[in-house]
């Protein structure tokens, strides 16, 4: 039999009892992660998965058949179809748990960060979340601390520091982000950045970059995204971890002749205690303690 589709339910109880009084016979089959109900039909089978332990609350339906015309019962066909969705996948319910509990609307976070203003907030990001939301979600965020940031030096004229602080993370940030958006809205906004000295005198090029930064963030076309914008965030700072490693090893040997300075290897090194200090919690303990490791013997060496 072929999957036709696989369906969000939620109640079970009537389900099966449509299920048990129309199909020919059914088994019930145990699993570590799941209970398994298979009702079959002449040409066609329903299979309810109730998923247990850390997935306890997902139930899903799973309708197959021999035929390439069949079609779901009228009663099951206003059930959304997750079948396309790899964080149902068995691999992914498995390493993530339920997506219903790390699944998030982007609006929601943004009023959230816009309510608490400089004030402590923080991010608690699981793995499976995407990859693209989380990163909006971050930069939006360093976005309204450096502008609050911003503001208030141009009307106090005090708190350089935190102001020049607040910047370099949001470039580190977008400078990340650049494996996850098109490259050039990326680089038009690390360019608009460049230039402390323009911004706060030149305010409409502070402007300008507010323009681009909302044109960006709010997009809800996916115009500035791509396939793999949407990888899991665990799987994503993995292998940008591995990446920045990779050209920190690389860099070692090149030194710039007239500062002494190998600029591609400190860069290397700050996107990874960047990436260490926002996202540690998607890192086992033994993990993240030799990255450490690996980081400390690289500047001594």
């Amino acid at each position: 039999m072929k999957l036709k589709n696989k369906l969000l339910v939620t109640d079970i109880d009537s389900i099966k009892t449509l299920l048990e009084k129309e199909s020919v016979s059914s088994e019930l089959y145990h699993h570590s992660m799941k209970d398994s109900t298979v009702y079959n039909f002449e040409h066609d089978a329903y299979v309810l998965e109730e998923y247990k332990k850390n997935l306890a609350g997902l139930n899903i339906l799973v309708f197959l058949s021999t035929q390439e015309s069949a079609k779901l019962k009228e009663e099951f066909s206003s059930f959304v179809d997750v079948k396309e969705e790899l964080s149902y996948s068995k691999e992914y319910l498995k390493l993530f748990g339920n997506p219903k509990r790390y699944e998030f609307e982007l609006n929601d976070v943004f009023k959230k960060c816009d309510s608490v203003g400089l004030t402590r907030m923080d991010l608690h990001f699981q793995g499976g979340m995407s990859s693209e939301k989380v990163f909006r979600v971050l930069l939006y965020r360093l976005n309204q601390i450096f502008s609050i940031y911003f503001q208030e030096y141009l009307e106090y004229q005090k708190d350089y520091e935190l102001l020049l602080n607040s910047l370099k993370k949001l470039q580190m940030a977008l400078h990340i982000a650049k494996a996850l958006f098109s490259k050039r809205v990326i680089k038009t906004l690390l360019k608009d950045l460049q230039d402390m000295y323009m911004l706060i005198n030149h305010f409409d090029k502070f402007e300008m970059y507010l323009f681009n930064f909302e044109a960006f963030i709010q997009d809800t076309e996916n115009f500035y995204t791509h396939k793999k914008s949407h990888k899991p965030i665990y799987f994503f700072i993995q292998e940008q971890i591995e990446n920045s490693l990779q050209k920190a090893y690389e860099a070692q040997a090149y030194i710039d002749t007239r500062s002494g300075i190998n600029r591609e290897f400190l860069q290397s090194i700050e996107e990874i205690m960047f990436m260490l200090e926002y996202f540690s919690s998607l890192l086992p303990p033994a993990q993240k303690k030799e990255i450490l490791a690996k980081v400390q013997k690289l500047k001594r060496s």
